[in-house]
């Protein structure tokens, strides 16, 4: 039996540059490097759109591949920057933006879990129960979005997260 080491074999997100037209050859070894710096996400796919001069579109895809409100926007002068790094720190940058949506993602289901198991939802629960603990829910990842926000420069002022 013949054995090719050389195929690279990740388990990592998927990176999806289809709609990127530019470059192309340097977003394919980028999807490679974020593919492999991602295996703690074996199924999940991000997606990102965008030409120079115009703002990046990224967000996490759902398996139908259409964006869901798990996304971001990077303005188009911060774009310029971040294609000005090396195409690994490119894929570091974008796993960052990726895995802040995986955690508000993970939070959401969970307080939603929770609020489901706790009764928060049945007619017997206090009134607005469930209301109260998603604020607190989406406050927590405001304030992680904040801090991870304020922590990078190129993501400071040319980065929303939705």
């Amino acid at each position: 039996m013949n054995i090719n080491c050389r195929n690279n074999i990740s388990f990592g997100a998927k990176l999806n540059i289809k709609s990127m037209k530019t470059d192309k050859d340097r977003w394919k070894n980028i999807a490679k490097i974020f593919e492999n710096k991602t295996s703690d996400y074996p199924n999940a796919k991000f997606g990102i759109n965008g030409r120079p001069g115009t703002d990046l579109l990224m967000g996490v895809l759902s398996k139908d591949n259409l964006y869901n409100w798990l996304s971001g926007q990077l303005s188009a002068e911060a774009y310029k920057k971040l294609m000005t790094l090396p195409d690994i720190a490119v894929a570091e940058k974008l796993k960052a933006v990726f895995q802040f949506l995986k955690y508000k993602e993970k939070m959401i289901f969970n307080g939603e879990k929770f609020a489901e198991q706790a009764g928060f939802f049945s007619s017997k629960a206090p009134d607005k129960i469930d209301e109260q603990l998603m604020k607190l829910v989406y406050d927590m990842i405001n304030s992680t979005k904040q801090k991870y926000l304020d922590k990078d420069s190129l993501f400071k002022n040319g980065l929303k997260l939705y």
